[in-house]
């Protein structure tokens, strides 16, 4: 039955690849990835999905294609979902240009989508991409993001921390 309903809604999962490719585009000077659906050999799970994107294989292009993924499930879900969170280890091994391509893409989403993004992350990275040098961003984006911050968290005091207290 699996197989059947791949084989029937070829064309709507083709839709949805094509949507995918956009969002990787933006990354990959418009080479855009691949989703692949097939029947599962692991009874645990329904379908295995294959995701890919130009370059695959470092943990930066890894992250890029995490991002790329929940993007898409985002925009193919807006209303049950509203959100999307992803933590600082999203720009582990990646570069700043990808870095600010994230946020260009989430700024784009909130405009038009009325999104909310959480995203904690460290303030080198934060800094690196609002730097003047960054083409990527414009500066009322930048100015946007610097704005957008709501919680400063520090490792020193107490007051600092996201509960004010140690747990453990």
């Amino acid at each position: 039955k699996s197989l059947i309903y791949i084989e029937e809604t070829s064309d709507d999962f083709e839709k949805k690849e094509n949507l995918f490719r956009v969002i990787v585009k933006q990354f990959y000077d418009n080479h855009g990835g691949s989703l692949e659906l097939s029947d599962t050999k692991d009874a645990k799970y329904l379908y295995d999905i294959k995701v890919h994107v130009p370059k695959d294989g470092s943990q930066g292009v890894g992250e890029v294609k995490i991002f790329c993924y929940d993007a898409l499930l985002y925009l193919l879900n807006k209303e049950p979902l509203g959100f999307m969170a992803h933590d600082g280890c999203v720009f582990s091994g990646m570069d700043p240009r990808q870095k600010s391509m994230i946020f260009k893409i989430i700024l784009k989403l909130i405009r038009d989508t009325n999104l909310q993004y959480f995203i904690n992350t460290n303030e080198n990275s934060f800094k690196e991409i609002l730097v003047d040098n960054n083409k990527i961003l414009s500066d009322e984006e930048k100015e946007i993001m610097g704005e957008s911050v709501i919680l400063k968290l520090y490792d020193k005091n107490p007051e600092n921390w996201l509960f004010g207290e140690a747990f453990g």
